[in-house]
């Protein structure tokens, strides 16, 4: 489909390895218990699991900070395990709030259902960095021109696989303006948030936009940062940003491939 690929501006990240319990082969003729032990993947070295539950799934991490991150998934049980770097913990529900992460790392995450002495296989979430919120790709953008002669204005908006698959995802949308811009065309040029020349994005109308169950869960005003437009051929950009929001979730991703443009209003 469409190629993305995430840019962080931190230093070198560290990866947690997960030390997960697992349930060990019991001696014959008694139940399996939980014991401890390494998974070293997602399905590599997982438990011996005779009747697994359904596996959860739609596995997203979003609200990130340098210190904490918001979890959520869907799944059919009432108790699942989180496992976020070296920490595993039992959790009642589909959404879990983790604090006392350590700054400019990168996490791996699982998660995996339970009930009492049942469980399902380790399904992965992406990886996030802390300080940089969008770990999901962006893969599809399109572009609406409006506006008037002379600076045209844009409704750039860039959604995640998610929100392509099931509209349940992330959604970036700015309102960009530029001079000499067309119907069809997007100026090559860096787009300042807030500024007040004819080149910028309007933090009034621009928002990172989490979708949950089909409709707008969650609304990131954008406050400042800086997007690079570069024309690659017919309707193909790569588009660059390092955008962060009035609560502080910053966005720094990279995008290369079309751009489906809509028709000008």
């Amino acid at each position: 489909m469409f190629v993305c690929a995430l840019l962080s501006a931190c230093a070198v990240a560290v990866f947690a390895a997960c030390n997960p319990k697992v349930i060990v082969d019991p001696p014959p003729g008694q139940p399996g218990q939980p014991g401890q032990g390494q998974n070293p993947g997602n399905n590599q070295g997982t438990d011996p699991i005779s009747d697994p539950l359904e596996e959860p799934d739609d596995l997203y991490v979003y609200d990130v900070t340098e210190t904490s991150a918001m979890f959520t998934w869907e799944g059919v049980t009432e108790s699942y395990e989180i496992c976020i770097g070296e920490v595993v913990k039992t959790i009642q529900g589909t959404t879990h709030t983790e604090s006392g992460l350590t700054v400019n790392t990168t996490y791996k995450w699982k998660v995996r259902a339970k009930d009492g002495d049942r469980y399902s296989e380790w399904v992965d979430g992406l990886a996030f960095e802390t300080g940089v919120v969008m770990t999901h790709r962006f893969a599809l953008v399109t572009l609406k021109p409006y506006g008037g002669e002379g600076v045209k204005n844009y409704y750039l908006s860039l959604y995640d696989q998610h929100m392509v698959e099931s509209m349940n995802g992330f959604k970036m949308m700015l309102d960009l303006y530029a001079p000499g811009g067309s119907d069809t065309v997007m100026p090559d040029g860096e787009y300042t948030v807030g500024t007040a020349d004819a080149w910028g994005v309007d933090p009034a109308h621009s928002a990172l936009l989490l979708y949950m169950g089909g409709s707008r869960d969650r609304e990131h005003k954008v406050a400042k940062g800086t997007l690079n437009v570069t024309s690659t051929g017919e309707n193909t950009y790569d588009i660059v940003m390092a955008i962060e929001t009035e609560d502080g979730v910053k966005v720094n991703s990279k995008y290369s491939g079309e751009v489906d443009v809509l028709d000008y209003e």
